[in-house]
């Protein structure tokens, strides 16, 4: 197993929420603002980095970590399921660099990424194969509902 260098620790609030027991119970507009909030600046400092939207990452992180309730998310702070192969992340920081690394090598996302166009660099993924049409329609559900693309307009602190 691969262990990503240490970057910003997560914050207190992150990690009494990666330790919490998951409940079948649905999470309430405050728990989710809070994970948003959670992975926030460590998706805005992708975008300087390596210019994908931090929209689509949270949004990814979202839908592929059942809100950070998934137990390799709650245990190991791993938000995507898309990597080809097991990584050890020391905390969400590192997990969105790997994240965004991964996403850019496809030219055409970046672009739509660099031009501002969430729906396109959506679709991008598609044509990547990095997200199902289903997933694709998901993705945008779940950046309109949360208002994430308010993080594409502002800059990294």
């Amino acid at each position: 197993m691969t262990t990503c260098p240490k970057g910003a620790a997560l914050n207190r609030r992150a990690q009494r929420s990666a330790s919490e027991v998951r409940t079948d119970a649905p999470l309430t507009k405050t728990q989710r603002d809070s994970f948003i909030d959670t992975l926030a600046q460590a998706a805005r400092r992708c975008r300087q980095s390596f210019r994908v939207l931090p929209s689509i990452l949270i949004a990814l992180a979202i839908l592929d970590s059942d809100w950070g309730q998934s137990a390799v998310a709650r245990t190991r702070h791993i938000y995507f399921s898309a990597f080809g192969k097991r990584v050890k992340f020391a905390n969400a920081a590192d997990c969105f660099l790997a994240r965004a690394r991964s996403l850019d090598k496809h030219t055409q996302f970046i672009a739509a990424c660099e031009r501002g166009k969430l729906r396109d660099a959506a679709a991008e993924l598609v044509i990547a194969g990095e997200l199902t049409d289903d997933s694709y329609r998901r993705l945008l559900d779940a950046i309109s509902k949360n208002d994430l693309a308010r993080f594409d307009k502002e800059k990294a602190a």
